[in-house]
């Protein structure tokens, strides 16, 4: 029995020459020779792998235990998984080779993820990205058990600390709620990159699977852009080792991004808003407008970013939101700039009013009913039943509408005209409904929403019914007209 790297040219030894053919011959580490192994009978085999130490011992037949080391490296720092198994040789003569595996542990399973986040941009740092000198930024490492018989004990963390961001917080924050707080080495001028080392207080396993280590640190202030290294972070315990990469990124000087928009005024209803503007950098360097572009949101929503054009002067702008993504009246769109280092602009909110709509009667009652009147030769009330006026302003202006009423009078088929009148009652006194025009309503409302107006009368509001006691009973009938107009502004 014999361990070696068959993958490693150093494992073999080149035998033959001048006077004989070439051959190969494998190089055995931790040999043990002369075992009876091909006798005819079964031979049991005790494997028993020890990740933290990078040692597989073996026990043949209930016979001394050996030990060997395994180099792990050389399988690669990416590789997480290795595939195993057995294999022999015998004699030139044919020979049947049996296995049986009568136990085999199930293996911990554990996963390794890690988010890097710029706090101060509110956006994931990743492969090749931008931070600016003095963002605030979160190096969150999740381990995840995934399965296995074990729990994963006493598991060291070794994370690199890339000299060009300061952390000065560092914890652990556990499934099962636990927290506990990390240490971080004084800074090691003499290192260019230092690492943190910490042991894990608590066991991962399936009732407790998760572990969330969180860094906080900030990227250093530079005078030029600066490129921060990728590396590896690592995580052993017993019966498992994994290991995660970082992200590499630059850290960018403290650029400023002006951005300057033109004033912009009224659209009509369907026509799309052109928004013209201009990109200034203040460090001093000539710019193109590669990665350079805009983002902008609509009235809270967020469009798709316009990206500037390399044919295009340098920091030029000038693009259209479609009419689709505008609302009658007032719009804020809010612009701000990107450049390709992801230096940004302070945000500019504009206004446009889109101009355009209708001013309606949305819903009018084509019938209304007075509640019935019982006539003893006194003065009577009625209110109407089933009443509805409903009033839409989707102009966009900022001056308010006016509903006025006229009415004729109330007349049965024969001929004959109630003695009584219509009135509009507004909370103080009565106006009689007739020729003339009286007001009803006078409203300000944003565009697009309906007004039902007489929804919004109180009980001491709307159109009334009063009878002299000169009526004579029977049924009469008559015309509301409603008549819907702009106020002219002040």
């Amino acid at each position: 029995m014999a361990a070696s790297y068959p993958a490693s040219p150093d494992t073999y030894t080149q035998r033959g020459g001048l006077t004989s053919s070439y051959r190969f011959e494998q190089n055995h580490g931790s040999i043990a020779d002369k075992l009876p192994l091909a006798d005819g009978n079964w031979h049991h085999l005790v494997l028993k792998w020890v990740a933290s130490k990078q040692i597989m011992s073996y026990t043949l037949d209930q016979g001394p235990t050996r030990m060997t080391t395994i180099d792990t490296t050389v399988f690669g720092k990416d590789i997480r998984n290795v595939t195993w198994g057995l294999t022999s040789t015998a004699t030139t003569a044919n020979a049947r080779t049996l296995v049986v595996f009568d136990r085999l542990p199930q293996p911990i399973e554990i996963e390794s993820d890690l988010n890097v986040t710029n706090l101060t941009q509110e956006r994931t740092v990743h492969e090749g990205d931008w931070v600016h000198g003095g963002d605030e930024l979160e190096y969150e490492y999740v381990l995840s058990y995934l399965n296995g018989d074990n729990e994963w004990q006493q598991v060291k963390a070794s994370l690199p600390l890339p000299e060009q961001v300061h952390f000065s917080h560092a914890k652990i924050r556990y499934a099962d709620g636990t927290e506990e707080e990390i240490n971080l080495p004084a800074d090691d001028n003499e290192s260019s990159v230092a690492r943190l080392q910490h042991d894990l207080q608590r066991t991962l396993s399936m009732k407790n699977p998760h572990a969330y280590i969180t860094l906080i640190g900030e990227a250093a202030k530079v005078d030029r852009d600066t490129f921060v290294d990728d590396d590896m972070s690592y995580f052993e315990g017993h019966e498992m080792k994994t290991a995660t990469a970082t992200p590499h990124f630059t850290i960018t000087t403290n650029k400023t991004v002006n951005l300057t928009i033109e004033p912009l005024t009224q659209v009509k209803k369907g026509e799309p808003v052109i928004i013209k503007g201009q990109i200034k950098l203040n460090d001093g360097l000539d710019f193109d407008n590669d990665g350079m572009r805009i983002e902008y949101r609509v009235n809270g929503e967020a469009g798709e970013d316009y990206q500037l054009s390399m044919d295009d002067p340098v920091g030029y702008v000038e693009f259209e939101v479609d009419a689709e993504e505008l609302q009658i009246g007032e719009n804020q769109i809010t612009l701000r700039a990107h450049s390709k280092d992801n230096a940004y602009s302070e945000p500019v909110t504009v206004t446009v009013t889109v101009i355009g709509g209708e001013l309606q009667l949305k819903k009018v009652s084509t019938e209304s009913v007075f509640a019935p009147i019982k006539l003893t030769g006194t003065a009577q009330v009625s209110r109407p039943e089933g009443l509805e006026v409903v009033v839409n302003d989707d102009t966009g202006s900022k001056a308010a509408w006016r509903l006025e009423a006229t009415a004729t009078p109330l007349v049965t088929n024969q001929g004959r005209t109630l003695a009584g009148n219509l009135y509009y009652q507004d909370g103080a006194k009565l106006t009689m409904l007739g020729k003339d025009a009286v007001e009803i309503a006078r409203q300000k409302t944003a565009p697009g929403i309906d007004y039902d107006v007489t929804a919004h009368w109180s009980s001491q509001q709307g159109l009334v019914l009063k009878t002299t006691p000169a009526a004579v009973p029977g049924s009469y009938q008559g015309t509301i007209t409603w008549h819907l107009s702009t106020v002219p502004e002040a």
